[in-house]
């Protein structure tokens, strides 16, 4: 979203292949306030004036409007403005049911994006998945398993944000990782259909109905 700063684009898309808008990232911008606190200059409103624009034309455009990154309170007032009727996102973070982070989803945040038709993808970072309760390994599945049980099977994805700055769990650090995750869900007895959801088909799911 920082590239819509400067304006609204008011020629069209301003690329054809644009599917995805991620409102904010990691410090304020115009258009609202970012979960992270570490940031001196607070916008007046979790989600601004600038920010609601920005949904509405995202929404008319059929373009995602991403909210990872947002603060919870932008995250709320963004579900105001948006459709109810086009699905939304949050394409990579950790559930706060078992890491309690300011960058983490609460429950009531999972099952609002759920009831959206949404997907939310579980992201690869330890400082986000870090449970001190279990073993590193197991982090990952713990994420997507909690979110699974509070949100249901169709609105988990991955979102591994390895294209991000991130420092994975010691065995996601390969082209492996994947063939990892897949064998710790066979193991615990996940249905051949979950799997296939958790791997892509919730997400293509959610992209067809946008753009029905």
């Amino acid at each position: 979203g920082n590239a819509l700063d400067g304006g609204l684009f008011t020629k069209g898309l301003p690329d054809s292949d644009l599917i995805r808008v991620t409102l904010l990232h990691l410090t304020h911008s115009k258009l609202g306030h970012s979960s992270n606190p570490w940031n001196l200059f607070k916008p007046k409103e979790a989600l601004t004036p600038f920010g609601e624009k920005n949904i509405e034309r995202l929404n008319d455009e059929k373009i995602f409007v991403d909210l990872a990154h947002i603060h919870e309170k932008g995250f709320w007032r963004a579900l105001e403005v948006h459709r109810r009727d086009l699905p939304v996102l949050v394409t990579h973070t950790g559930v706060e049911g078992i890491t309690p982070h300011w960058r983490n989803l609460t429950d009531e945040q999972l099952k609002a994006v759920a009831d959206r038709g949404g997907v939310v993808g579980i992201m690869f970072h330890k400082l986000f998945l870090n449970n001190k309760l279990a073993k590193q390994e197991e982090w990952v599945i713990q994420h997507l398993e909690h979110a699974i049980n509070v949100a249901g099977e169709d609105a988990v994805a991955i979102g591994t944000d390895y294209d991000g700055a991130i420092v994975p769990p010691s065995n996601f650090r390969s082209g492996q990782s994947l063939p990892v995750l897949v064998d710790q869900m066979l193991e615990r007895r996940w249905p051949e259909q979950r799997i296939k959801k958790i791997l892509g088909l919730n997400f293509l799911r959610t992209l067809k109905s946008l753009r029905a």
